[in-house]
């Protein structure tokens, strides 16, 4: 067991913010892998207690409000559960080490004055240390907090400076040239106002093939209207990806294939991929061969389990190779943090179901990453530097990365519009959401990405807020498809990706 004492304004916190089990709630442990573990915690009057096995080293991740900056996901350095913490001075120690990581791996990219701040921030939590030794445990705490104000923002600085002078250099080198700026097809509409817009942001458009709508009753396949929309958007030059050509997630599988077993499924997923990919030869040069295939309860209709998912995908590359020799493979998945694997014994997380198709030697091209934020299930408020590394783990894998589905509010609250019907309630980064938070958001998490030579593709996944809209009030279009904030940063980081003198 790990136990904290957790202060608020100098006095013991009365009672933790979020209940257990709510949306709001983020708080897990994590081993030495960083691989998500137990979830298992109680709270009384300024005392947290986290439960793990005896003699287990963990880290813990929560949410935790930072003056001025929202209340994002912090990490505590890796504890044994000796004595009694106080949970802001390891949250603080916590971000110090990545911090120093971070510095480290930046080098001279890191600006001076950024260095400075992260020193100030390093003095207080040296300070909140000696408090603590001291027994003024309220006060260190309170130092701590004034640490991590100083260090969160840092960090977030820190990640966009490197990623901005590895921006430069990649563009320099002409790294970025053929980078994909997407979003799904529906968005193109020719001869309109958000035809022109998608135009000037967009190259790139993810195609609908889930499979009730290309087969919706036996013997029925609908193929005409995506090769009409392929050969429009094709000729103007627009790249295009097939979605998903596996997925078993209920409502997008026929009624009358709901009810196979493993050995009669991955038959009938063999079968559509040879039936329906071969009519979009020359018009779609990427496919997800399969979508969110790792241990989710939504996303695993027929309960397969993690060995037969792997097996799935194999035969989803294989068959796409089959059909489609010249055509990249994309595994797309979802929640690359894998908090949802914590408390879940046996449940694999993202990293480790990709790491097993590596393992297994499925041929694939690329790992795809959904990378939704602030709203919805478990889109928690991940600062930019935890991001930064997140990806680098993933990048680490040795594949091109397709940032494959992507979206974060522009307004606060319930979108009427918006298939994903939840608020706000996972958190916030750094202040209400708004066009302007939006807008920043978008610049800096796509500056990361692009910094990155091995990610190659960014797909916004709402377009417009006029419905049907996925992620709710992401469109960078308004409902009256005029644009946002972040549709003028688009386009300014797409241009970026221009030939010189072109």
């Amino acid at each position: 067991m790990l136990a904290f004492d957790v202060y608020h304004n100098g006095a013991p916190l009365a009672e933790w913010p979020a209940e257990a089990g709510s949306r709001a709630f983020c708080i897990y442990l994590a081993d030495t892998d960083d691989r998500p573990r137990e979830r298992a915690f109680d709270f009384e009057y300024g005392r947290l207690a986290a439960y793990c096995e005896l003699g287990m080293t963990r880290r813990l991740y929560t949410r935790y409000p930072v003056a001025g900056f929202g209340d994002p996901i912090l990490r505590t350095r890796l504890l044994d559960g000796g004595p009694l913490y106080i949970l802001a001075v390891e949250l603080a120690a916590g971000r110090q080490e990545l911090l120093d990581d971070a510095l480290a791996q930046g080098g001279a990219d890191v600006p001076a004055e950024i260095r400075a701040e992260i020193d100030k921030s390093a003095a207080l939590t040296r300070e909140a240390r000696a408090l603590e030794a001291a027994g003024q445990r309220a006060k260190a705490s309170d130092t701590a907090d004034a640490a991590l104000a100083i260090s969160v923002p840092a960090g977030e600085a820190l990640a966009g400076a490197v990623a901005q002078a590895r921006l430069a250099r990649r563009r320099e080198a002409g790294g970025l040239t053929g980078f994909l700026f997407g979003t799904p097809s529906g968005g193109y509409v020719p001869d309109t106002r958000r035809g022109d817009a998608f135009l000037q942001a967009l190259n790139y458009a993810t195609m609908p093939f889930y499979l009730s709508g290309v087969e919706p009753e036996p013997g029925r396949v609908e193929h005409d209207g995506l090769l009409a929309q392929a050969r429009t958007l094709h000729a103007h030059g627009v790249a295009l990806k097939g979605h998903p050509l596996v997925w078993t997630y209920t409502p997008c599988i026929p009624p009358h294939l709901r009810h196979l077993d493993f050995a009669a499924c991955c038959d009938a997923f063999r079968a559509r991929i040879l039936r329906d990919v071969p009519p979009f030869a020359g018009l779609i040069d990427y496919w997800d061969i399969i979508n969110e295939a790792h241990d989710l309860p939504w996303a695993n209709s027929f309960a397969f389990s993690s060995a037969q998912m792997v097996e799935l995908t194999r035969i989803a590359a294989e068959a796409t190779r089959e059909a489609a020799p010249g055509a990249k493979r994309v595994i797309n998945v979802c929640l690359p943090f894998g908090e949802y694997a914590a408390g879940a014994p046996g449940r694999v997380t993202t990293l480790e179901y990709l790491r097993a198709c590596l393992d297994a030697g499925i041929d694939f091209d690329i790992v795809g990453i959904q990378f939704y934020y602030g709203s919805g299930l478990l889109q928690y408020p991940w600062d930019m530097l935890e991001i930064s590394r997140l990806l680098d783990a993933y990048v680490a894998l040795g594949k091109e990365i397709h940032i494959t589905e992507l979206g974060t509010p522009s307004a606060m609250g319930h979108d009427p519009n918006a298939m994903i019907t939840e608020g706000n309630e996972v958190g916030l980064w750094h202040q209400g959401w708004s066009e302007a938070t939006q807008a920043d958001w978008v610049e800096q998490f796509y500056t990361i990405c692009m910094s990155k030579p091995t990610i190659t593709a960014l797909t916004w996944w709402s377009f417009t807020d006029a419905a049907p809209v996925f992620w709710p009030h992401s469109g960078v279009l308004n409902k009256d498809d005029a644009p946002k904030e972040a549709f003028t940063r688009m386009v300014k980081l797409r241009a970026l990706c221009a030939p010189a003198g072109s």
